[in-house]
């Protein structure tokens, strides 16, 4: 409790050391950056989940596919290889 309390009254001291020469411009920058890389971040997560989606469709179709062709059979050209299922 005590270090969430110290934490706590240092993010509070933060808000006050804009005004200063030195560390104020590096304050602001480095914000900026943050809230920059978190939507980077979004923004990769969003094109990953789609990419997923879209691959998930894609061998979905050849799984169904697959399925009708192949039956009950596990011979030939629907099973039985080093990486099958």
């Amino acid at each position: 409790m005590f270090a969430m309390s110290t934490v706590v009254s240092f993010l509070r001291m933060l808000q006050y050391a804009v005004v200063s020469d030195v560390i104020g411009p590096f304050q602001i920058s480095l914000g900026t950056m943050v809230a920059q890389t978190a939507n980077f971040f979004v923004v990769v997560g969003i094109v990953m989940f789609s990419f997923a989606v879209g691959f998930t469709y894609l061998y979905e179709y050849y799984d169904l596919v697959k399925a009708r062709t192949c039956g009950g059979d596990s011979g030939g050209e629907c099973g039985g290889g080093k990486f099958s299922k």
